[in-house]
Order: structure tokens, then sequence, then C-alpha cells
């Protein structure tokens, strides 16, 4: 038994059989990452200078004997559309479905290819096989998509013919095609395509039958062997029977039982080795787990240069990278990251989806403001901002919401954005010009944007720590310009809606690279990419059923039954073949740390995968040397605050800063957003921070009910002090339509209140006021009504130990009602008279009596500024969704009269300042969630149910 990795084998066993002759020779892999590895390798053992075989993947080895280039997979993807729609005379809006097939349909062709199968033959039987699952046995007539469903499998053999030709006529193909042009030329022509003297196939586990053929040939004529890298747990039977993982080994050695078996081991079952199951709850936890222990690792000073991480889910690389610990050093990634799951590709989809919704309305370009909110939102806008610049791109989304709208004409958003700085002036102009819906010129655009993001990116200070936005700005751009000369002479395919799903689809064959040397540190990796390599040390992640291995679900049209005739692997060989990548990369390895999720998701997760217990149960018995642990890993989580967790102490700082509120004055709404949640009166009272802009857009329900309060205000205007009529009320309603759109417009310049939210709005708003003043008539039928005031600005002033405090509010109306004073505040919310009723002046301290405080306190302050008032005034609630109801009149704690009222109310004034200026009295959260519902700083808070439920 020899324990060198393969790859040292390799390099030995090349120059003691072809030491004179290397540059006559070339080694194949299965794909291209073993190449350098084994050119360092060669170096080290020659110990001089040699030729260095040429070395490369199957892929490229193919593709040099053939003549043929390796064709992109969106050129084919391409391809087949554009046959199908000519084979089929389609009419063009099928184009976004047919685009869903396409990619599908390459693969299955390639495997066609690859396994040699007659392709008229199986689409035939594929073709009949369909039409037989539509058979109507009452004898009745197909329905028109049964046809189509029926001729789109027939058309598959036409299909396939040509593609072929127009592979042929540009010399360029997939793999599977290209391996069978070779596999079924005559013997004595393949045997010239090779330009080297021998051939060796390294590594392999697993040959399709055109590689076999191609193989085999060449075996028989003394010009190529297979070197394997084998072990004997899953290549011969065990205790347990045959292991899956040497199901592709055993099949090809039953066809060439004469082949020699180079190279064969015994470590898995002979080998002291740890292993380590380590389960953690979620997909991300693993990622810390990870980086607890490589730190555990360094701390022992091991060498990394023999570790690797290993991923099976793409997702986790992000996490991983950030849990790696500084003491590890160097360490290279050598997996890509699929473009479609990058910032740049949700930035990209947006540009197009804004793109898309802009439309034309009276030569004025309309702009829709959510998608347009959502690009300056953007992370990827947000990375390449200063904090000025930053902080100009927030006012500008301040202020386009504040029109109300819920989209803003080009004109008004180069009026809004005249104060950003000129390179993101640039920016907009780019991304709001319109393609006119060619789609040529819209993905001229989008080059011309990204062009204009990665010079910016390149020429910024900071452009060490844009890398990252730097390398998914150039694959952004490759995307764009390959679909751009691919679409150039079929632009009429599809429209930018067509493109957009095109996008979707094929961003996934774009893959991002890091940078790095690939020879130095630990290594970052891909199952498919530890293929001929070796390490001591090994940290798998995402070790779940599902995932290693892969589920059954695969995109195919081929059924099951009709890849078992015709011999294509099914998802049994596909899973054996990830059984061989692990078990593999177990085989050389020292201590092997597997972790995998043990949260449960609604389809299943949280299920080590099958492989490890096959490691528990079978390995472990088999080789009594390896010591074998499991482990949950779990965080430290600090202790949960249940009450108040967010406390903010009154520093001088903060004592002199709500000192200076209190000396200009504080509202009776802002006394009640004291009782309820004083954190939130210190954030908006005190510190006057800005509330939340993240909102919907359109009109919200504070602005509808400012609108609602001045419409009022003009409506009642003309008859202040006189009793009110009839008649007057009735013209009231006729003037409403037109005194409530012009209220809008004040408060919105340029709002479209015709359609969307803003129309919901100003619908409601209307019946709002229409049913208040129905109401009204039907009271002066009966009762004289005199509107004396309306929004009456009143102030009251207070002294607590040598602090002034002044309290100011703005009444929204004052009337009389046959012999009584009202104090009437209108709400647009909803409104029980539980709120307002209140039995003792302690209540007014309770922060569900909010309402009956606010009534309380500007009955207080009418009082105050009206001393020659003797009888006490009713104070109440319009209630504008419950209009029908009148006025909902407030019950206060009983008094002896005027005088008792306001003593009282005094005092439970003096308590609430008391509490505000006690130093040792902190601003703290409300414990009861329920009122952070609507609060603005909820997100702040961390009590923004959106975002609890995403984490």
């Amino acid at each position: 038994m020899n324990k060198s990795g393969f790859i040292q084998r390799l390099a030995n066993y090349i120059l003691e059989n072809h030491a004179d002759k290397t540059d006559r020779l070339r080694v194949v892999f299965p794909n291209k990452r073993a190449a350098i590895f084994l050119k360092k390798e060669l170096a080290v053992q020659a110990g001089k200078a040699i030729w260095m075989p040429r070395i490369g993947s199957v892929e490229e080895t193919f593709c040099s004997w053939s003549g043929y280039q390796s064709a992109d997979p969106l050129s084919i993807v391409f391809d087949l559309i554009e046959i199908y729609l000519k084979e089929n005379s389609i009419e063009n809006n099928y184009f976004e479905q047919f685009a869903g097939y396409a990619a599908q349909i390459a693969n299955d062709f390639d495997e066609i290819d690859h396994y040699l199968v007659d392709p008229e033959e199986i689409f035939n039987y594929l073709s009949e096989a369909k039409a037989l699952e539509l058979w109507h046995t009452d004898g009745s007539d197909l329905t028109s998509f049964e046809k189509n469903y029926i001729q789109f499998f027939k058309s598959l053999k036409s299909i396939y013919a040509a593609l072929s030709t127009k592979m042929d006529q540009k010399q360029q193909a997939y793999s599977g095609a290209i391996a069978r042009k070779l596999a079924e030329m005559p013997e004595n022509e393949l045997l010239t395509k090779p330009q080297e003297q021998f051939i060796i196939f390294a590594g392999f586990n697993a040959l399709s039958p055109a590689e076999e053929a191609i193989y085999s040939i060449l075996y028989k004529n003394k010009k190529a062997i297979l070197l394997w890298d084998l072990d004997k747990y899953y290549l011969e039977p065990n205790l347990f029977g045959l292991h899956e993982a040497g199901l592709s080994l055993r099949n090809f050695l039953k066809k060439h039982p004469r082949h020699p078996l180079l190279w064969t081991n015994d470590l898995l079952l002979t080998e002291p080795k740890i292993i380590r199951f380590i389960g953690v709850p979620g997909q991300t936890g693993q990622a810390k787990a990870m980086g607890y222990y490589l730190s555990l690792e360094a701390d022992q000073k091991k060498e990394t240069g023999k570790t690797a991480i290993v991923l099976s889910d793409e997702k986790l690389l992000f996490p991983v990278l950030n849990s790696i610990p500084e003491s590890i050093g160097n360490f290279n990634v050598t997996m890509g990251i699929p473009f479609n799951i990058s910032q740049l590709y949700t930035f990209m989809l947006l540009n197009f989806e804004l793109e898309n919704s802009i439309i034309e309305r009276n030569n004025h370009l309309i702009i829709p403001l959510d998608k347009l909110i959502d690009i300056i939102h953007h992370e990827v806008i947000i990375a390449f901002q200063d904090e000025a610049s930053l902080q100009k791109m927030q006012q500008l989304a301040k202020a386009i919401r504040a029109d109300g709208n819920t989209y803003v004409t080009l004109d008004r958003f180069k009026a809004l954005s005249a104060g950003l700085d000129p390179s993101l002036k640039d920016f907009f102009n780019i991304l709001l010009t319109t393609s006119s819906f060619d789609i040529n010129k819209s993905l001229e655009k989008g080059i011309e944007l990204f062009e204009w993001l990665l010079n910016f990116l390149r020429t910024s200070k900071e452009v060490q720590n844009n890398q990252l936005l730097i390398n998914q700005t150039i694959v952004a751009l490759r995307l764009l310009r390959r679909l751009k000369s691919l679409t150039e002479d079929k632009k009429d395919l599809f429209d930018t809606e067509g493109l957009l799903i095109f996008v979707r689809q094929l961003a996934s064959f774009y893959t991002m690279h890091f940078l790095g040397e690939p020879l130095e540190g630990m290594q970052v990796m891909g199952l498919l990419e530890t293929r001929n390599l070796d390490f001591s040390t090994v940290h798998l992640l995402s070790v779940n059923e599902g995932i290693i291995p892969a589920d059954k679900n695969r995109q195919s049209l081929l059924p099951f039954d009709i890849r078992k005739t015709y011999d294509l692997p099914t998802h049994n060989e596909k899973q054996a073949i990830y059984a061989f990548h692990f078990f593999h990369l177990l085989q050389y390895a020292n201590e092997i740390n597997l972790y995998y999720n043990t949260e449960s998701d609604p389809l299943g997760g949280g299920e080590m995968s099958r492989f490890m217990l096959q490691i528990k149960y079978e390995l472990t018995r088999i080789n009594p040397n390896i010591q074998f642990t499991e482990e949950l890993f779990t965080y430290k989580v600090p202790p949960q605050k249940h009450e108040r967790e967010i406390s903010i102490e009154k520093t001088p700082q903060a004592i002199e800063k709500l000192k200076k509120r209190l000396s200009e004055g504080l509202s009776p709404t802002s006394l009640s957003r004291f009782i309820s949640c004083p954190l939130q009166f210190y954030w908006q009272d005190v510190l006057k921070i800005d509330e939340d802009d993240t909102q919907e857009s359109g009109i919200g329900l504070n602005q509808m009910g400012t609108v609602i309060h001045k419409t009022l205000e003009l409506l009642y205007q003309p008859y202040l002090g006189s009793t009110l009529q009839k008649n007057e009320l009735i013209e009231m309603q006729q003037r409403l339509e037109s005194l409530l759109t012009q209220c809008f417009q004040e408060k919105f310049p340029g709002v479209i209140l015709e359609e969307g939210r803003n129309k919901i709005a100003y619908t409601v708003s209307l019946q709002f006021i229409s049913k208040l003043i129905d109401s009204e008539i039907h009271t002066v039928s009966n009762q004289l009504l005199v509107v004396k005031e309306q929004e009456q600005k009143l102030v009251a002033s207070f002294e607590i130990e040598g602090t002034k405090i002044q309290l100011k509010g703005t009444i929204d109306r004052i009337d009389q009602l046959s012999q009584n004073h009202r104090i009437i505040d209108y709400k647009t919310g909803k409104v029980a008279l539980k709120d307002i009723n209140v039995s003792t002046f302690e209540d007014f301290l309770d922060p569900d009596k909010s309402k009956g405080l606010q009534l309380a306190v500007y009955t207080l302050l009418y009082l105050l500024n009206n001393p020659h008032v003797v009888k006490m005034p009713v104070a109440g609630i319009f209630s504008l969704r419950q209009s029908s109801k009148g006025l909902m009149e407030a019950m206060f704690p009983e008094t002896s009269g005027k005088e008792d009222f306001i003593l009282n109310m005094t005092e439970t004034l003096h308590t609430i300042f008391n509490e505000l200026l006690d130093p040792l009295t902190p601003f703290v959260q409300t414990q009861e969630k329920d009122r952070c519902v609507n609060c603005p700083y909820r997100v702040i808070c961390k009590r923004d149910k959106k975002r609890e439920n995403s984490y």
C-alpha cells in the first residue's frame, strides 16, 4: 500500500516511465484543477529542467483532437430557440415558454451523444410514449394544447439534426457531440488525431460510453493507459456488500476484465482517521462552527497547505469566507460563485424591470416609484458612495415620496436630483434613458450602465475594497455583451419582458472567480474540484441528504423508464458518482469534519446524509482505527432581556436636550407618546430623528389625515361664528371634491389621484368627509350648531424645580351645540369609547388611555386660555371612520367643576414632567410589543415583524 497522494504517484510514474519523452506525452484529467498541482510536483521530483507534458482536461483534449471548439451553453441555447421557432412556425410570443426548456434540451442532447444513443430511435420512442399518455380511450379528439404537446416531442428529432448541422457549420459543439464524433470515427482515423506519442488518462472514476470507446481504441493500440485512484472499500465486496461508490468502476471492469487496475489502496479500511460529525442548527451556522474548529487547528500550529474547506452549497461561500480566522493566514478560493446569487444580478434585474415599467404619457416619461426607490436603496448603489453622497440619495428618496405619487416623471426627478454629485447624475441619466422597447437598444443601455459602474469602481479611492463588486460587474458585462451579439439579428424573437425572463434563466451559466495563488495556503473549493487532489484535513459542509447526494429531481425531458431502456444515467448512477467523490475525498485525509444542518424545513431537511450513516454504522466497524465522534455545535447566546431591552440613560447632555425641548413646547401627542413608549418619545421628540423612509410609495394614512384636516378647515371657514344651516352643509358637499383635490395637490405637488394607492387615499378621504357632513346635516336638523374656531393654537406654561415647560396644542375644532361648548379632535384611525373613558386622574398615566389624555390636555389648555369660561366644555372625537356615530364624547374623572379639573389635571401633568426630568429614570422601550406595529422606529428596536420573519 502506498499512502503517497495521487498527484505524487502520477508524477513519479511519469518520470520513471516517460522521463526521456515527456515532450511527447499528454496527461488527461477529468477537469482542469489537478493540472497545476501536477506541474508543480513534476518540477519538484525532477529537480532539473524538463519538457512538460501536455496537461489538460478531457474536454480540452477532445477539442484539440476533433478540430472543434467547445461551444458555450448560451450559444447552444440560442441556436435551439432559433431552430425550434423555425421548425415549428410558432408565434414569437412563445419564445418565453420555450426558453425555459432550451437549456434542459441541450443537457439531454449532450447525454444522448455521450452515451452513443441513436437519436432518431430514442426521439421516436419518446414521442410515441407521450402520445400514448394522452390517448383518449373514448375516441374523442385531442385538445389543441395536447396536439401542441405531442408536436413538441415529435419536433425534437428534427431539432437535434438541425443543431448538429449548425454545430458542424460553426465547428463548435457541446462536449457530448465532440466525444461522439471521435468515438464514431474509423479506428485508423482516430489514431491519427493525437499528436502525442502516449496519453495517460489520470484519475477517472467513470467514463461515458463515448469516452470509453475512444480510450479503448487508444489502449488497444498501446497509445494510452488509464490510471485510477481507488480504494478497496468501495471497489470490492466487504462485510456490508458492494458499495455504490464503486458502481461505475465495477461496470468498466466487467467490460474490460483484463485491464490493469492501477492504482488501488486500502486507506479507508486500515488507516487511522479522526472523523467528527458536527450538527449545527441552520445553514449559515455551519460556517460559524467551521470557523471555531479552524481556530483550534491554528492554535495547534497545523499546516494549512494540506487543509481543504469543501462546499456543497455555493450559497455558503460568503459566510465561510467571513468565518475563516485571521490566524489561518493565506487561503485560496478555487470555486466560482454563480452570477445569479450576486448583488449585481439583482441590480441587473431591477434595471430591466424598471425599464420595462417606464411608460410615456402626454409626452412625459413616467417612472414607477417602487422600482426606482429599490434601485436608490440597492446595496450596489450604497457600496460605491461616501457618507455625504449617501445622505443626498436618502434626501432624494424622501423628496420623491413626499410628492405622494406611485410614480415620478423624468422632469420631476431631474429637478429633485439637481443636488446630486455629477457622477451620480451621469448614472441616473443612463438608467432612466428609454430604449423605446427595442431589445438591442435595451442591451446597449445595460452595457453602458455597467461600463459606467466598472469605470467608477476602478477609479474610486476605495478600489481595493471594491474588487468583488468589480469582478461581478465584469461578469455582468460579459453576459450582456454575449446576449447582444447573439440577439443582433434576432431582435424580433422577444421583447424586453422576454429579455428579463431569458436573463434570469441564463445567469446561472456565468460564474465569478476569485484571484489567488492556487498552490499556497488552505483551499476553499467545491466537491467536484477535489477530484485527484488529496488533503490531510478536510472540512466538508452541508452534508445533508438531498445535498450530498443531490436529490432525485433533475431537469430532463427523458423519463426514467426511457433512460433505463437506452442505458442513459438515472439518479442511481448519478448518486453513485456523488458517493465516489465523497469517499475519495476522505481517502487520504487524517482528520475529517463533516458539518450538517440539524434544522428541519418543510421539505424534510435536517437529515444527515446517508453517506454519514455509512461511515457511522459500516466504515467504523470495518476499520477499527477510525476515531469517531458526534457533536452538536451550539452558539453562546446572551441571555434575553425580556424587560425593556433598550434603555437610554439620562446623562447631563440628554437632560440638557430634554430641557431645551420642554422650553420649546410639548404637544398633547408628545405627552401621550411618552406615556406609551419613553424611548420613542426620546427619539422623535427630543433627538428628532427622522422617521424610517423605507415605507411604501404613495400617500400614507398620516398624510391623508393632514389633507382631510385641511379640507375640513377650508369647508367650514366661511361659516365660522354663525349658526350652520342645512343648505350650507349641502353646499359644502357640492364643493367637497374640488376642494379635496386642491388640498391633495397643495400637499403633494404633481400628485396623480386617478390611479393606484393615491386613488384609494382620495376615495377614502372623500367618503370620510362626506359622511361627516351627512352626520352634521342630521345634527342641525334638531339643534343649533355654531363652529367657533378651527385649528386653534393654545399655549400654557409650567415650572418644575426651576425648569420652564411649555405645553402647546392645536385643537381641530371648537364649537357650540345648543348650550354646550365642545372641543373636537378629528381622527382617521380607529377609536373606541373605552379609550376616552377615564375613571381617575391616575388612569391618564395608562398608555391605553392616551387618546383620553390628549383630550384632557386640550381641555386644560382651553380652560387656561379662556378664564371667562365657567362651564366645563364637552371633549370628544369625531372618528371619521365612524362618522355616523357623531361625536364620541370623553368621560373624565368626576370633579366639582372647572377649578377642580384644572387642579387635578395640573397635578397629573406634574407627575409626568417629574418622571421626564428624573435623571434616574431612563428612556426605555415599551414592554407591549403590539404598540410597536406602526412605530417608525420599530426597525431600530428590532421589533419589525417583517424583519423578524426574515431571520
